[in-house]
């Protein structure tokens, strides 16, 4: 995790959440969200020894969408957000967003890297797509990668 946190700017994002599995599917839920992982990182073994326990999931800024386009391939991996403060970085933008849930429930502070035609707003809620093909999940305790 603190390589995977240190490269990059913005640096990764890492979502607190928990392994469930359900009908033949892995899922990580945090907050009110739920998401399947694709079948290429849920069937394999190291990640099967999680199910059920507290993981860190990392997902780089670019990675979370928000154009109509990606929205759409994404559908199944939608996040609801609140937008706390947009960033103009010159060719792009900087979000950063917060999703459903307290503090103590799954509440998670991210930060997207998105196309300078996106229109959120300071204030505004917005569905943000993830990338779960690209997701990093780590082990809570060690830190130590189990799959990406």
């Amino acid at each position: 995790m603190f390589v995977a946190g240190f490269i990059g700017t913005p640096q990764m994002n890492f979502i607190d959440c928990k392994l469930t599995g359900e009908g033949g599917k892995v899922y990580i839920d945090f907050g009110t969200t739920k998401i399947a992982l694709p079948d290429s990182k849920a069937n394999a073994p190291e990640v099967k020894d999680y199910i059920g326990k507290e993981v860190i999931v990392g997902v780089r800024p670019e990675c979370l969408k928000v154009d109509e386009d990606s929205l759409a391939k994404l559908q199944d991996s939608i996040i609801n957000v609140h937008v706390d403060v947009t960033e103009l970085m010159g060719a792009e933008i900087y979000l950063y967003v917060s999703t459903e849930g307290n503090d103590n429930d799954g509440r998670q502070n991210l930060v997207a890297r998105v196309s300078p035609k996106c229109t959120a707003r300071t204030g505004d809620d917005i569905k943000i797509g993830l990338d779960v093909d690209l997701v990093h999940i780590f082990d809570k305790d060690t830190e130590k990668c189990i799959i990406h």
